[in-house]
């Protein structure tokens, strides 16, 4: 019966070491009968070969490589269940996963996505016992999670490989967006959350796997995806609240983007970011008393700071916090500069 079925996606691209663990996971789930559709994008090792071992027990189509979320909507086209589940290509799930969460899904006809806490491994070794753990709002994660859109603008609480959601509403709220090269999961539960109930299932029914090829790690293309989702998000959000905390966020990560361009001497570029970084700072002041949602701290000392700076070059700037921190040293030898930036993250508080 299709009814009962929850179509598992999962995009695999250079996925052949960890493949097949995955697949088996899917296929070792109790329960309701799971269609396993794995999308090869564009993989140029071994990941075809593996996918061949399974025979007639998943569905695999073969595309040329256009990331994540594009695999995932061509996934989406052909599942046959009424749920889908998102399954990364190097993570697994627990026994039981899938059972529980189409029963609660069932039950609670009102919601249309349900995820799950997950483990993150390196290796064969444990890193973190619980993703759910380190998020800003754990306390309102579980079946009933108050302005969820709101929330999941500020933080990504959902992690990818525990969704399971009822197709119509992937559909409705209009695929993954495959202009975005990261952050395109997160794109899509706000916007899911912004015209549905969403609800939590505080266990650990996943497992993912942490290595130096998460995508994620780019900070340059995490920024620039970051504020191409909340531009658009943005432009369609007609709630005040909801616009402030989207304005807060985009001062933020423009500020962040500027000093990271400054540090490549890309003046222009870091030139255009301060000015946006401080017009949404503005426009988030103008509304901030609408949301009483924790958003970052923004520098307006940084964000002035980086329009001189965008003139005079990174290395310049340097050498005068560098005479600003020794000065500051000398007048008080205890004092710590709460405003340096760092080489690899931008400025603290951006």
């Amino acid at each position: 019966m299709v009814s009962q079925m929850i179509s598992a996606i999962i995009p695999a691209y250079n996925a052949a070491a960890h493949i097949a663990d995955c697949i088996r996971s899917v296929l070792d789930q109790a329960g309701p009968a799971a269609e396993i559709i794995v999308v090869n994008d564009g993989s140029t090792d071994g990941t075809m070969q593996v996918l061949e071992g399974f025979h007639d027990r998943i569905r695999f189509l073969d595309q040329p490589n256009r990331g994540a979320a594009a695999a995932r909507n061509a996934g989406l086209r052909i599942a046959r269940g009424d749920y889908v589940a998102f399954l990364d290509a190097d993570d697994t799930w627990l026994p039981g996963k899938s059972e529980l969460q189409l029963d609660f899904l069932r039950e609670h006809p009102e919601i249309s996505l349900v995820f799950s806490d997950e483990e993150e491994i390196n290796g064969s070794r444990i890193v973190h016992h619980s993703y759910l753990k380190k998020s800003l709002f754990r306390p309102d994660l579980h079946p009933s999670i108050p302005f969820a859109y709101g929330k999941l603008l500020i933080e990504n609480f959902i992690p990818t490989s525990t969704v399971v959601a009822t197709k119509d509403c992937v559909f409705a709220a209009g695929l993954f967006d495959e202009k975005l090269r990261v952050s395109e999961d997160r794109d899509l539960w706000a916007r899911i959350a912004a015209r549905s109930r969403i609800a939590c299932i505080p266990r650990v029914l996943a497992r993912r796997r942490i290595h130096h090829c998460n995508l994620s790690g780019n900070v340059e293309l995490t920024l620039h995806s970051r504020i191409q989702m909340w531009n658009k998000l943005l432009a369609t959000s007609q709630a005040i609240e909801a616009r402030a905390i989207l304005n807060s966020l985009l001062a933020s990560t423009h500020l962040h983007l500027g000093f990271l361009l400054l540090e490549k001497n890309h003046r222009a570029l870091a030139l255009k970011s301060a000015m946006r970084s401080l017009r949404c700072a503005l426009n988030h002041v103008l509304a901030k008393r609408f949301t009483q949602l924790p958003v970052p701290q923004y520098s307006w000392g940084l964000g002035f700071a980086l329009i001189p700076l965008s003139f005079t070059g990174y290395k310049t700037g340097r050498r005068l916090q560098h005479v600003r921190r020794k000065l500051a040293a000398w007048r008080n030898p205890r004092s710590i500069d709460q405003n340096r930036w760092s080489e690899d993250k931008g400025p603290i508080g951006a």
